[in-house]
């Protein structure tokens, strides 16, 4: 695995919506194995739905704030970047 991308959100279906498919465009044009992780800090407007329905692996946290998004997304990732 190439890289990780780390994506915490909350509440983010329309942003994540147009994110994931120019990121996903972006990275296999590029040739580059990859994931993409979304850190789900307990949304309630389908912003899970939505990542996965782009291929996104979607990670429930429990603890509000980026910080601890970003370590959880950090530590489940398994890309070398």
């Amino acid at each position: 695995m190439d890289i990780s991308v780390v994506l915490p959100v909350m509440n983010e279906r329309e942003n994540v919506s147009a994110l994931l498919p120019r990121l996903k465009s972006i990275l296999a044009r590029e040739k580059l194995s990859y994931e993409i992780l979304v850190i789900d800090g307990n949304s309630s407007d389908g912003t899970r739905e939505v990542a996965e329905s782009f291929g996104a692996r979607v990670l429930p946290e429990r603890k509000r704030g980026y910080a601890g998004a970003l370590t959880t997304g950090l530590a489940e990732s398994t890309g070398d970047y």
